[in-house]
């Protein structure tokens, strides 16, 4: 399925639905800008391959403390660095 709903794209996501629905009001997910949509008529649905592209900001930090894992933007590890 190459267009998910809300509900789809959140499970995707690994988010609450209402915090994707809240994002598309100008709030950010995850700390930065929410992912592109479609609006089709009254229905909203989400690209797979555009919620994939803002997924690739995401880097997987493993915590030193074995913790666990940690997910920051590239831009924010490579302003660290």
């Amino acid at each position: 399925k190459t267009r998910l709903t809300t509900k789809e794209a959140a499970e995707y996501l690994e988010v609450s639905a209402a915090s994707l629905e809240k994002s598309r009001c100008g709030y950010h997910l995850l700390g930065v800008e929410p992912p592109p949509f479609l609006k089709i008529g009254r229905n909203i649905r989400y690209n797979r391959s555009t919620l994939d592209a803002w997924i690739s900001q995401f880097e997987e930090q493993k915590s030193t403390e074995g913790a666990h894992d940690q997910l920051t933007t590239k831009a924010s590890y490579e302003s660290r660095s």
